[in-house]
């Protein structure tokens, strides 16, 4: 068991003792708390950075519907389609 000694200002230290957080649990407490906040602050970076990172998939099995070739003459153009200039 390790023994700490702290220095507070008497009105911090008298509020603190008045709302009973100066108890060795309490302060137990409160160190396990903020040391498990500062760990998930510094692994949640990690953790994002991970989870961003590009996963290999498989590539997709989509059947393949054979319609012969293409017409020659067969123009994909706007203007060719709907007989306009696209205004």
């Amino acid at each position: 068991m390790t023994i700490l000694t702290i220095d507070l200002p008497d009105s911090l230290a008298e509020e603190a003792s008045d709302a009973g957080l100066l108890a060795p649990s309490i302060i137990e407490a409160l160190l396990r708390e903020t040391l498990r906040r500062r760990e998930d602050s510094v692994d949640f970076p990690k953790q994002r950075a991970q989870a961003n990172q590009p996963t290999q998939r498989k590539p997709l099995d989509f059947p393949v519907i054979s319609v012969g070739k293409w017409p020659e003459n067969l123009s994909l153009r706007r203007e060719d389609m709907y007989g306009d200039d696209g205004r």
